[in-house]
């Protein structure tokens, strides 16, 4: 008889258990559930850029209303199908510039078939607490409740476990206390476990597990917050240290990557450099094109490199060409600047380090004296019909410390550039006076963009400290002392 109480506590404990697992069973081919596949994808693997601490490129993804409004490029993130869904595209991509998560290794194979098939059911994101009437657990009547509920998820999910274990323990005590009558119905001693069970109060039970949800919920909040703090401090660190020092490499990753410019994929395509200085007395107070830069992609007949374009066999380089805007200064930009310190290198070097001495360095020969400059750098050769990708980052260097980063993503099918291909520049360069927008400070697109900025018209005072020419030399004498 002393055997009974336990062997009834393993049975409903084994039952319990059992249907859980019976409910939990899923195969490949039932349909999604968004938050049971889908979302812990998104919150492992997105959320830490695209959610309420931080929004890259203006997209959420933590909630269904934040992500149904798409982020900056207006693409569409939930909807659409396998070719137009841009969730699918990014996480699937072979372009590392355009890859989801961002820097980071490629999703595995099972996480992106589960956000695949997702796209193909439809891209079903039900509200919290409003999933179809035949699916749903809880109750249409529950549901305002359940609604209600939601912001104080921490607390009910603890409160929700407290109570599943204060229904065991009350059955486990009717069990243990059925188990202890004899069938003449007189009582039978317990001894041991069971006795000290036996007198466990109902109430008591409550008390406690009120006491540990409220702590579970505490302890939540406070790593919630922890984790905030420690994510504003770092983002204080960060740019407190590149106002210090705008050249950080913590500011672009190791290897440095810069950001891509927001236009379409491409080609070729023209950039354009504004003037850091701001002041009165300059022309559009210093907010004014110094010089125009060009990137395209050559077979070896020297033709641009188009998309869906077939390629000739040989050698592929990438041509970087720079030109002085109108009357922008010789200070700043003439043969001697250019052909002695400016030079392309697939090597991210430290800031101390001679770019020149790299294998790979390449530098800039002129085509018009004190106007126009370019250099060509080989990334491969192909043969006829080739198919092969492409991929890597080139960095212009300017006096040793990368000012930008040429981007390539060659894709060829049977020696045709296919679609998804691309080449494009972004800045690695950011100067002490480059800003949030301020009448004194300088905003990033007039500083660097693949849009045209003001040409100046009416020449600039001849003041070396307005348009930076002292602080120019300062700089180069540093280095040369170096």
């Amino acid at each position: 008889m002393k055997s009974r109480p336990l062997f009834h506590c393993l049975l409903v404990v084994t039952v319990a258990f059992t249907a859980t697992s019976d409910c939990l069973a899923q195969t490949d081919d039932d349909p999604i559930d968004f938050y049971r596949d889908v979302y812990p994808i998104f919150r492992i693997r997105c959320v830490s850029c695209h959610g309420p601490g931080k929004q890259d490129s203006l997209l959420r993804l933590d909630q269904r209303e934040y992500a149904v409004r798409g982020g900056e490029s207006g693409a569409t993130s939930v909807g659409g199908d396998l070719e137009t869904n841009e969730i699918y595209l990014r996480v699937t991509s072979h372009a590392i510039s355009v890859r989801m998560p961002f820097g980071e290794a490629p999703l595995p194979d099972s996480e992106i078939d589960v956000i695949r098939r997702w796209v193909e059911q439809g891209c079903h994101w039900p509200h919290r607490f409003e999933d179809d009437e035949q699916e749903s657990w809880i109750p249409i009547a529950l549901r305002p409740a359940a609604r209600w509920l939601e912001p104080y998820l921490p607390t009910s999910h603890a409160a929700m476990i407290a109570a599943v274990i204060l229904l065991l323990v009350v059955l486990l005590q009717q069990r243990i206390k059925k188990a202890a009558t004899a069938d003449d119905g007189s009582s039978i001693e317990l001894t041991g476990v069971y006795r000290r069970l036996s007198k466990v109060r109902v109430r008591d039970c409550v008390v406690l597990m009120v006491l540990v949800s409220f702590g579970y919920s505490i302890q939540t909040l406070h790593n919630q917050l922890a984790d905030e703090i420690i994510k504003n401090e770092g983002l204080s660190a960060q740019l407190t240290k590149s106002a210090e020092k705008p050249l950080s490499p913590d500011l672009f990753g190791d290897p440095p990557m810069p950001l891509r410019p927001h236009h379409p994929p491409r080609m070729h395509g023209i950039y354009y450099r504004g003037n850091d200085e701001r002041h009165p007395r300059l022309f559009n107070n210093g907010n004014y094109l110094t010089s125009i830069l060009k990137i395209e992609a050559l077979d070896s007949s020297g033709q641009q490199l188009d998309q869906d374009k077939s390629v000739s066999a040989g050698e592929l380089n990438i041509r970087f060409d720079i030109e002085r805007a109108p009357l922008t200064s010789l200070h700043l930009l003439s043969n001697k600047n250019v052909v002695n310190n400016v030079v392309l290198s697939k090597r991210p070097n430290p800031f101390s380090a001679d770019v020149k001495e790299n294998k790979d360095a390449v530098t800039m020969d002129i085509i018009e004296d004190d106007q126009h400059w370019e250099g060509r750098f080989l990334i491969g050769e192909v043969a006829a019909d080739d198919s092969k990708t492409l991929d890597g980052m080139i960095y212009v260097y300017y006096h040793n410390q990368y000012h930008y980063g040429i981007h390539y993503n060659i894709v060829l099918v049977n020696g045709r550039v296919q679609s998804e291909s691309e080449l494009w520049l972004g800045n690695l360069y950011l100067p002490p006076t480059l800003q949030f927008p301020n009448e004194k400070r300088v905003p990033y697109h007039e500083w660097f963009d693949y849009q045209t900025q003001p040409v100046i018209t009416v020449a600039n005072p001849d003041d070396p400290h307005l348009i930076g020419i002292e602080e120019h030399e300062q700089k180069n004498a540093e280095e040369h002392k170096e």
